[in-house]
């Protein structure tokens, strides 16, 4: 009969051999957008989405990639910029007070500055997701080797980019 080893062999023989992971976290967020040069998604509307973060990179001497609460206070910080507010392209803005003025074609609106999210294309779910990307990947640990979002619009529809940050660091032989 073979050796069954113990679950505490099998972990540290792993944990030997491969030193990367990938852990996840998700948070869902709310925001209105329109989109001006697309014929179904012209008029203003809006999104409960869902955001899964995934971070890999180097197990560090906890035994971790990154801490879930760290990585669930992150994401949920990236989100901030964008939760309950207008996504928009800068083009249709202009600051006027505290204000912004975001006009185009028959759409004129008025709103608090903290309640609108200006990007520099239009509002598209992949947009979306380059901008928290970069906030994401400024706020990562050094032993994280990249970051991915996914970000569904939605059901079953999103979008997912990944950045790298780093090459992995080899586990010593």
């Amino acid at each position: 009969m073979r050796h069954m080893p113990k679950y505490s062999e099998i972990g540290s023989d792993y944990l030997m051999e491969k030193n990367e992971a990938t852990v996840y976290v998700q948070a869902s967020f709310d925001y209105s957008h329109f989109l001006p040069e697309h014929d179904r998604c012209f008029p203003l509307h809006g999104h409960t989405s869902l955001a899964r973060m995934e971070v890999c990179g180097n197990i560090d001497a906890g035994g971790m990639v990154i801490d879930f609460g760290d990585a669930k206070r992150i994401l949920s910080e990236a989100l901030s910029a964008l939760d309950h507010k207008l996504v928009t392209n800068r083009r249709y803005c202009r600051a006027e007070g505290g204000h912004i003025i975001v006009s185009h074609g028959e759409y004129a609106f008025t709103l608090p500055a903290d309640r609108v999210c200006i990007l520099d294309g239009e509002g598209t779910c992949e947009n979306i997701n380059d901008a928290l990307l970069g906030l994401l990947a400024a706020r990562m640990p050094d032993n994280a080797t990249s970051v991915s979002l996914e970000i569904s619009e939605g059901t079953n529809k999103g979008s997912r980019r990944t950045k790298r940050l780093r090459s992995p660091r080899c586990a010593e032989p």
